[in-house]
């Protein structure tokens, strides 16, 4: 479905709403491409689009300092009002329009004639910050249209297009092409199902792109970014930040004419930071666990946390990073690091003082369906049964949403040791009970939540 104008133009003046000196400490997943702007499936009508960050890759991120986006007006000479704000999920997992927290209510565009387009920045955040909701589950930041002679009047976003399968296409190949999640072998490409929209006197759906959108925050920012100088070729930055550093390809999963194996980086935002120490796991915290320096989500307990900590490099203009070059295409790194199912990391910082602080949760999903896994999905009041042999005692499950997931071990009907709930897009270690005989995954969502799952 294309609902979407390709006339992008050059910003032609910028409004704030209101603004200050930008925030240094910025979160995104939009790759920085844009090709069209959109009203999604709403067309003239009023309505919604969204984008959703998932639990894996904001946990820890609560206080919002800062917004910016682009829009852009058809007809400047008539002003548009549009509001903006956050929303969770609904019952069905869907963003919940009908439940906006709004952070600026029907500010006007600047007006002017012809099409116009501007930054809309949303600095007053850092006199005025949000403390967003703590959540398991996706959080939206969601545009609110009011109704247009679309498309010939009314407001719109910029937005970065997803990838439709094909297993030849390169970022710079194609225009409407760059977000390049990878393609998950007959799995097909991956779609984030990140981007929505409304549907006039319809359910909401999800749409295969990103908006664009760099939301900053008081706590320091951890960012990854897929490295392929093939893939991210010129016109397509590299690292590419947006849904290729979610769904990263190591070891050439999709079989591209031209093998994809992509590195990893990893950037640390702290104006107020002098060194950085990076950690990783395979698995995390569903709330993590209090420091003195924020919640720590990575577990103990597992195997890759004994390879760190691990120092990124110098600050420099507040920023801090960590390029891992995985090796050669039959490195043997890079089919092990396909085989995580989820890889996950948080750094600490530590800023003058000296005080530490700890920086959000970055999780990657670095195979759908690792070997020796299974997929599964799970609603409410429908959970989804994993038999459990007798020598089991490990079970690594991940949550790809959209929804919180509950896993039971059970014993036939009886309830065997204290339920584990699983966050979004994150990877859990459940040690099951020797006298437990299944596992029960449960959802809170009345629409699928999907997992993947396997036992030792």
């Amino acid at each position: 479905m294309r609902t979407s104008c390709f006339c992008l133009l050059a910003l032609t003046s910028a409004v704030a709403a209101p603004s200050v000196a930008q925030s240094v400490n910025e979160h995104s997943i939009w790759d920085r491409t844009t090709e069209y702007t959109s009203r999604g499936a709403n067309l003239g009508s009023a309505g919604f689009v969204s984008q959703g960050f998932a639990f894996g890759f904001t946990g820890g991120l609560r206080t919002l300092t800062g917004v910016r986006y682009t829009v852009q007006d058809e007809d400047a000479a008539t002003r548009e009002r549009l509001t903006v704000g956050f929303a969770g999920l609904d019952a069905a997992g869907r963003p919940d329009y009908a439940n906006v927290n709004a952070y600026a209510a029907n500010f006007l565009t600047p007006g002017g004639s012809g099409q116009r387009a501007w930054i809309v920045t949303h600095t007053t955040l850092r006199q005025n910050p949000i403390k967003l909701p703590v959540t398991c589950e996706q959080r939206h930041h969601v545009w609110q249209f009011q109704a247009a002679s679309w498309p010939s009047d009314g407001a719109s976003v910029w937005m970065s297009e997803g990838a439709t399968f094909n297993s030849t296409l390169l970022c710079w190949q194609n225009s409407e092409h760059r977000e390049i999640p990878r393609t998950d072998g007959l799995l097909g490409q991956i779609d984030e199902e990140l981007g929505w929209t409304s549907v006039p006197s319809s359910a909401s759906i999800p749409a295969n792109r990103s908006w664009e959108l760099v939301l900053s925050f008081a706590e320091p920012t951890l960012q990854g970014g897929a490295v392929n100088a093939v893939y991210n070729a010129p016109g397509c930055p590299n690292p590419n930040q947006g849904y290729a550093a979610i769904d990263p390809d190591f070891s050439n999963i999709g079989g591209g004419t031209l093998a994809r194996h992509d590195d990893y980086e990893w950037t640390v935002m702290d104006p107020t930071g002098q060194v950085a120490l990076l950690y990783w796991s395979t698995s995390v915290l569903a709330g993590g666990f209090p420091t003195p320096f924020g919640q720590f989500f990575l577990d103990l307990t597992d195997p890759l946390m004994q390879t760190g900590p691990v120092p990124m490099s110098a600050f420099s203009g507040g920023k801090a990073r960590m390029r891992f070059n995985l090796g050669p295409a039959n490195s043997p790194v890079r089919v092990i690091a396909s085989e995580f199912g989820a890889w996950s990391a948080q750094a600490l910082i530590v800023q003058p003082g000296p005080k530490l602080q700890l920086t959000n949760l970055w999780t990657m999903r670095t195979k759908l369906v690792p070997t020796g896994w299974q997929a599964g999905k799970a609603r409410q009041g429908v959970p989804a049964r994993l038999s459990k042999g007798a020598g089991v005692r490990l079970l690594i499950l991940r949550n790809d949403g959209r929804g919180t997931l509950t896993v039971q071990a059970k014993s036939g009907s009886t309830n065997v040791g204290p339920p584990t709930t699983v966050c979004e897009r994150a990877p859990a270690r459940i040690l099951v009970p020797a006298q437990a005989n299944a596992v029960e995954v449960s959802s809170n969502k009345t629409r699928d939540t999907a997992f993947a799952a396997r036992m030792f």
